[in-house]
């Protein structure tokens, strides 16, 4: 079992390195995200190639399908040593949820840092009850205490695995999601429709959002500060993440940028390489560490 408190440490420190000491380009090449589905100009299907490489010099490669038509999502994820021989391997085993929950926590707590806020014992509200809030839900609870837990589903199933969340509670108009600490949007969502406006949810200081522009509509853009877990990369997608925006809107990079104009923030998580491998290397490393000691008990 990964250790998510020692993990979510790891990933921290190396991230934040690489941010200062800008080597964005040598650690976390962008990837390669190809549209091979779309509705009402939203990518439902795509095919996405990433690679990584922590600071000791391991490497992945992911190749991962998403389909939210048939939400269906099929990956594999190869680990290499620093001389290129492959010494690991993750095959459709959540290994991508894991590092959203992950990434997710880091995300709040560059939040709240930025806004002056406590990042223990949260309210959050989850837009989107599918595999990866589920994780997000669980990795909160490890590393910040999740205080209370609001669940939004789609339309037809507001509550939908609401058991597979801690102590959940079911939001249905939005009103219980605007008294959450803190917002963690991850959809399949692609009507212009269904998209939710600053208005509505006014109070949230803090919305972390993994299907980028999907839900939180223009308006978040308009009236928050819109940070990223790697500017250029987002720049490139843009228009395929925001797809309803009439504009383009600045992103500042998280872990590096400290300036906060607004009194609210989003923060856009598009998923990076460099996260696979750091959580890729710190399972591995797990699993070396436990054959160790089932070696020496035998002995």
């Amino acid at each position: 079992m990964l250790n998510e408190k020692l993990a979510y440490e790891e990933l921290k420190k190396q991230y934040h390195y690489v941010l200062m000491k800008s080597v964005k380009q040598k650690y976390m090449p962008i990837k390669e995200v190809f549209v091979t589905g779309k509705i009402n100009g939203v990518a439902t299907i795509t095919d996405t190639h990433m690679e990584g490489t922590t600071l000791n010099g391991l490497k992945v490669k992911k190749h991962i399908i998403v389909d939210d038509e048939e939400s269906k999502t099929h990956e594999d994820v190869f680990l290499y040593d620093a001389i290129g021989k492959m010494i690991d391997e993750h095959h459709d085993d959540n290994f991508t949820p894991i590092r959203c929950g992950l990434m997710t926590c880091i995300a709040i707590e560059e939040a709240c840092k930025l806004l002056k806020l406590p990042c223990k014992n949260l309210s959050v509200g989850f837009i989107g009850n599918g595999n990866i809030n589920q994780h997000n839900a669980r990795a909160i609870q490890s590393i910040f205490g999740l205080e209370r837990c609001i669940i939004h589903g789609s339309a037809n199933n507001r509550g939908k695995n609401k058991d597979k969340f801690h102590k959940a509670e079911i939001d249905h108009n939005c009103e219980l999601l605007n008294e959450c600490d803190v917002i963690v949007s991850c959809t399949s969502g692609c009507d212009g429709k269904d998209m939710i406006s600053a208005d509505i949810l006014y109070k949230p200081k803090i919305m972390i959002a993994l299907d980028s522009g999907y839900v939180l509509d223009e308006s978040f853009r308009k009236e928050c500060d819109s940070f990223t877990d790697y500017v250029e990369q987002l720049e490139r997608y843009y228009d395929e993440e925001f797809a309803f925006d009439k504009k383009r809107y600045k992103l500042k990079q998280l872990c590096k940028d400290t300036q906060v104009e607004k009194s609210r923030l989003c923060v856009y998580l598009f998923g990076i390489g460099f996260a696979d491998a750091v959580v890729a290397e710190t399972m591995y490393n797990k699993k070396r560490l436990i054959g160790y000691e089932k070696q020496i008990h035998k002995n």
